[in-house]
């Protein structure tokens, strides 16, 4: 047996199984290692078909009720940072009361300080 006998073919993959094959490890949930380990490809090749093919599938949209829980969450955390950001205001109110008590410092004191 001689070196040319040893050397492995490479494998050519169509286009459209390329896509096909994006398109199910995008739907999958599986990790790369995994999905590309039970096809029966390298990880680095499934790497490169995603980089290529991933912009050019058409993915299948979430279903209505994932769609509406992530809108729901986004509200929530909209909402959320409202509450946040209220509080600060209100705490930012507070201490400057606070210092201006303390230094006693009133609306003619405070231009004086800050020269407007």
């Amino acid at each position: 047996m001689n070196a040319t006998d040893q050397i492995k073919k490479r494998a050519v993959y169509s286009d459209e199984f390329k896509r096909d094959t994006v398109r199910e490890y995008a739907t999958s949930g599986k990790s790369v290692h995994l999905f590309a380990k039970e096809i029966g490809i390298e990880q680095s090749i499934l790497y490169r078909w995603v980089k290529i093919y991933s912009k050019t599938i058409s993915r299948p949209d979430l279903p209505q009720q994932g769609k509406q829980e992530l809108v729901d969450e986004i509200e929530a955390v909209k909402s959320e940072i409202s509450a946040i950001r209220r509080s600060v205001d209100a705490l930012r109110r507070i201490i400057e009361k606070s210092f201006y008590r303390r230094y006693q410092i009133d609306s003619t004191t405070e231009k004086l300080i800050s020269g407007k």
